[in-house]
């Protein structure tokens, strides 16, 4: 209904906004929408997957999404928010550990793109922001959510827990302060219900992966799974959340089909110790002494240990 979307948008304004422009935060909100789109992705009989949201980032039609759209994809569709609908022309780069993925998107009448420009800034626990999630999910698209905790995670930097009502479909969409400016890409872990957004400070991370252009056709739908790994990312929500056991099932399902993933291992073998399981810390810890001599995660566990017991 419109006029839900008008009250949760005034309601956001009035309560957060008070001393900036109301009308230039309300207009910003009505363009960043139209940067905003639906991406769903295909296997090779037609059968949908998964499908999920992102947003572009500058007018030539650069956009980011969660990277688990290209696993199994055979086909990929974007649906603005005015039902056009788009094709992926390349990838562009991808952040393992942030399940993100830039791509371009196939621009035949070359008119640009409307597009939401990332700040550097941050926010604090206790406040507001508002997230442009999925219209199937949210009433009119929109959703209020409020941050009740701050982290800073390995490999992620900072991430932020939500109190939310989006889902699935809403993942990767865009987080908007009270200034009208982008500040995150939140995301949805099913298994406990867990919402978050990691900061954009992520744009600027050198964990990028970049694809080189001679070889986007091949990377469309077959970006090596060692750089995607979703499941690794879920784990690290969790492990953060100290959601132990949740955590380590994450990292296994990881392990099945990457079993050289060193850090995979490091993760599991620290949440088994949380929730005591000692034997498959140890036999992680055994593994990852095979696979390498040495890693900072591995001495930042052990002697964090080591300082909580004295």
């Amino acid at each position: 209904m419109k006029t839900f979307r008008i009250y949760v948008i005034i309601t956001f304004l009035l309560f957060f906004s008070l001393n900036h422009d109301a009308q230039n935060i309300f207009d910003k909100i009505n363009q960043y929408e139209k940067a905003v789109f639906s991406i769903s992705s295909y296997n090779a009989q037609g059968i949908l997957n998964y499908t999920s949201t992102g947003f572009f980032i500058s007018p030539d039609g650069i956009g980011i999404a969660p990277s688990k759209m290209f696993l199994n994809a055979d086909s990929l569709i974007l649906t603005l928010r005015n039902g056009k609908k788009l094709g992926v022309e390349r990838i562009l780069s991808t952040h393992k550990m942030a399940n993100l993925t830039i791509f371009k998107v196939t621009d035949q009448k070359e008119k640009g793109f409307d597009y939401i420009t990332p700040t550097q800034n941050t926010e604090n626990s206790d406040s507001e922001v508002l997230v442009l999630s999925d219209p199937e999910e949210t009433e009119r698209g929109l959703s209020l959510a409020s941050i009740t905790k701050v982290l800073q995670a390995p490999y992620l930097d900072r991430l932020l827990i939500l109190q939310a009502n989006y889902k699935n479909k809403s993942s990767g969409a865009p987080v908007i302060n009270n200034q009208g400016e982008l500040i995150g890409i939140c995301g949805y872990v099913e298994k406990n219900d867990t919402r978050y957004f990691m900061s954009t400070q992520l744009f600027n991370d050198s964990l990028w992966i970049n694809h080189p252009y001679d070889t986007w056709k091949n990377s469309v739908f077959n970006i090596p799974r060692s750089d995607l790994d979703p499941y690794m990312h879920l784990g690290i929500i969790c492990f953060m959340d100290e959601q132990w056991v949740e955590a380590a099932k994450y990292f296994t399902l990881e392990l099945n089909d990457n079993t050289s993933n060193v850090e995979a291992y490091i993760f599991r073998a620290e949440a088994r110790r949380q929730y005591e399981n000692y034997v498959g810390m140890r036999m992680d810890k055994n593994k990852i002494q095979e696979l390498v001599d040495h890693h900072f995660l591995m001495d930042y566990f052990d002697a964090k240990d080591l300082l909580n017991n004295q």
